[in-house]
């Protein structure tokens, strides 16, 4: 930047990125695409209003909001209350920094089960709205504190909400999920700084974190209503309730299904159907000698 001024920065960012991606190329593994079932419009409609994939989604799109937000407008705070530009770029390295340092330690507490997705996400929105309240605050201060809880904030939710959706996706239709869910991240990064902005036009800068931070808050406070989904069952794709008793299937074992009735309705017909169609694929057990004599078709004095 001092040496040659944006265009030798944007000349070395590109260079670098290409580097990068020469470098990890040969690295990537090929993935064969999975053998899906057919599936219509509604049910992809169906399957993406799900709140099983709603909350997390919903969750990745306000968390990069508030990251482009962090990123875009904390330095025009700092350059505001009179900071130079190593300050406000400081402030930028915090927020990266935090949310790297973050992002692994969350999946790994996620992994031995200390943390759920819920609640992870919840917390790392609230921390986020907590960084838009901190940057209202006037100085140094209050641009570095909202550049740390952004930071952690965003990097609490990123790895919960991929695993959530992970979870609750069907292995063949991961690629669909994910790339919806990447979707709803743009949509964030583009309307996060485009909510500040207008409120900012119109008022001040100050009100328009204000008004990202009541949205984020509103996000965490209907992820405290949400209730955690695992993932489906192989029968039927229905989730498990574990306090709802459907009925047996194959070989005697309990299972468990919806409570609404048309669904455990559909759930235990295709059961039944699925039941009998092992059953039918089962070989025969070829009859005894004795039986064949007694019903006469082999002779008394053969065998």
């Amino acid at each position: 930047m001092w040496a040659g001024g944006l265009r030798l920065l944007f000349a070395v960012l590109a260079v670098l990125g290409a580097g990068v991606a020469l470098r990890i190329a040969p690295a990537v593994p090929v993935v064969p695409p999975l053998p899906k079932p057919w599936q219509t419009v509604l049910d992809l409609a169906r399957r993406l209003a799900d709140p099983a994939f709603l909350f997390p989604a919903s969750a990745l799109a306000a968390a990069t909001a508030a990251l482009s937000v962090g990123v875009g407008f904390l330095p025009v705070s700092g350059r505001a209350a009179g900071l130079g530009t190593v300050a406000t770029g400081a402030a930028v390295s915090v927020l990266a920094a935090c949310a790297a340092i973050v992002q692994p330690n969350a999946g790994r507490a996620l992994d031995r089960g200390r943390l759920t997705t819920r609640n992870g996400s919840t917390v790392g929105l609230l921390l986020a709205a907590a960084g838009m309240g901190c940057a209202m605050l006037p100085g140094l201060t209050g641009v570095l504190l909202g550049a740390a809880l952004i930071g952690t904030g965003t990097g609490l939710v990123t790895p919960l909400g991929f695993a959530a959706l992970a979870a609750s996706t069907p292995t063949e239709r991961l690629g669909q999920t994910m790339g919806a869910a990447e979707l709803g991240r743009e949509l964030g990064d583009a309307g996060g700084p485009l909510l500040v902005a207008v409120v900012a036009s119109l008022t001040t800068l100050t009100h328009g974190y204000a008004a990202l931070g009541a949205v984020l808050a509103l996000g965490a406070a209907h992820g405290v209503r949400v209730r955690e989904e695992g993932r489906r069952p192989e029968t039927g794709g229905f989730r498990v309730r574990p306090h709802r008793r459907v009925g047996t299937v194959g070989t005697g074992t309990t299972v468990y299904g919806p409570r609404h009735r048309s669904c455990r309705l559909r759930w235990v017909l295709r059961s039944r159907s699925t039941r009998a169609a092992t059953e039918a694929s089962r070989p025969r057990r070829a009859p005894a000698a004795q039986d064949r004599r007694r019903s006469g078709r082999v002779p008394a004095g053969s065998g």
